[in-house]
């Protein structure tokens, strides 16, 4: 039988030589992993999966049911797998819900109108086109509800389908939910010579109406989600201290501008997605065309964004049926650029998300045949992306340009794409 004092002695040596020589550490693995979870390499072929590092995987992917497995995955209808398919089946066939919106009219320092329409009521008939969407007048009034800012593509706005079902997603969860149509868009009046950009002005605008649903609702907090074009808004107000969003989602948006602008050149996008929306655009500015010529009605000088005057091209503004025609026209001389490609190298918002500080989802689809992402070392890649613990970039093998039509509902709500953006930001909600 062993003493006690000798019990004693050799537990007091053990000890001694755990101090001295500690057990090695091992590196832990992560918390949690995902099936979905994918690599750099599969990344730079666009493959389908979810991209993000340890933290991001823990804090937003485990908590989103349709990201973190292949089962809950988006599953589109067999014959959609063409993204020009995808893409024209949505803007078509799809009938989401009919919402009656609240219209406030905010005013900018310029002296410009932005459309900020609050959800009054969802309605149980559904619409596949603008009838959807009707405005009442109404108060303002104070409402703790977390507060979700909706903000469409490229010159749609709160009528557009796939906006009136994300809103009807958003209200059914206990959102309260606004829509901000930039200048021109969604019946937003025109009331100085400013049209909006994928970067300067448009993130002042974001910033207008950040600050008024601060002042004036007063959420407990507030989250965005941009499609397309206003995607990269988003992701540009992001990028900067005084947004006043807590978290938001990119969902299809042309990351890469100037690659995006080369892609329309190609016949088939000409023709059909650039002629549409270049022609939609034209159509705006001529509502406003009054506001750039002087008295003789022709073209004057007016203010541009950082100082000094410019004269738009007013003929070619107005007559445009490409994107590039009407930003040559009028955007890149009204904000200080000396060409459309400068403009668009500076909008793009792929050199800014790697230093974004608050939660934010990029989701795009690898069949889109508007919007995709390029992979540019130590800028947009899957090591540098990763390094940020807010941010989670998830790529789908399909689902057009806006579309995301589901398997099981195809010509109704994109129910994977708008749970997936709402659990996202939820769950940054919960774990901020």
């Amino acid at each position: 039988m062993i003493r006690p004092a000798f019990t004693h002695l050799a537990r007091c040596a053990v000890a001694a030589a755990i101090v001295i020589n500690p057990p090695a550490r091992t590196e832990r693995k992560p918390i949690i992993s995902v099936e979905t979870r994918n690599t750099a390499e599969a990344f730079t072929r666009r493959a389908a999966g979810v991209y993000a590092g340890d933290a991001a995987v823990a804090r937003f992917v485990a908590r989103t049911p349709g990201l973190r497995s292949w089962a809950g995955w988006f599953k589109s209808p067999a014959y959609l797998k063409n993204g020009h398919a995808h893409t024209i089946f949505a803007a078509k066939f799809r009938w989401t819900a009919s919402v009656v919106y609240r219209r406030h009219l905010l005013t900018t320092s310029d002296g410009g109108s932005l459309a900020l329409d609050i959800v009054d009521k969802v309605s149980d008939e559904t619409s596949k086109d603008s009838t959807g969407a009707t405005y009442v007048d109404g108060a303002i009034e104070e409402d703790a509800s977390p507060f979700l800012l909706l903000l469409s593509g490229l010159g749609g706005g709160s009528q557009d389908t796939y906006v009136r079902a994300q809103a009807a997603a958003a209200v059914q969860r206990g959102w309260k939910v606004g829509v901000l149509n930039m200048r021109s868009c969604g019946g937003s009046p025109v009331t100085s010579p400013r049209f909006f950009s994928a970067r300067h002005g448009s993130v002042e605008d974001v910033r207008t109406a950040t600050a008024w649903i601060r002042t004036h609702v007063k959420p407990t907090s507030l989250c965005a989600i941009g499609w397309s074009n206003s995607g990269t808004i988003v992701c540009n107000a992001l990028s900067e201290p005084d947004s006043l969003i807590d978290a938001a989602c990119c969902l299809a948006a042309p990351l890469d501008m100037p690659s995006s602008s080369a892609n329309f050149e190609r016949p088939f996008h000409r023709n059909v997605y650039d002629r549409a929306i270049g022609g939609s655009l034209a159509e705006k500015f001529r509502t406003a065309q009054h506001l750039f010529v002087g008295a003789d009605g022709k073209p004057t000088r007016i203010p541009a964004y950082f100082g000094g005057d410019f004269v738009a091209d007013v003929e070619k503004a107005s007559t445009a049926c490409t994107i590039r025609a009407v930003d040559e026209a009028l955007t890149a001389p009204c904000f200080g650029f000396p060409s459309v490609d400068a403009y668009y190298a500076d909008a793009s918002d792929d050199q800014r998300v790697k230093d974004i500080g608050v939660p934010l989802l990029v989701l795009n689809a690898a069949d889109d045949p508007i919007a995709q992402y390029n992979v540019k070392e130590g800028i947009f890649d899957a090591e540098t992306l990763a390094a940020n613990p807010n941010l989670v970039v998830a790529v789908t093998a399909t689902g057009g340009h806006l579309g995301w039509c589901d398997a099981a509902d195809p010509c109704g709500p994109p129910g994977w794409a708008q749970n997936v953006a709402l659990d996202f930001l939820e769950a940054a909600r919960e774990t901020g």
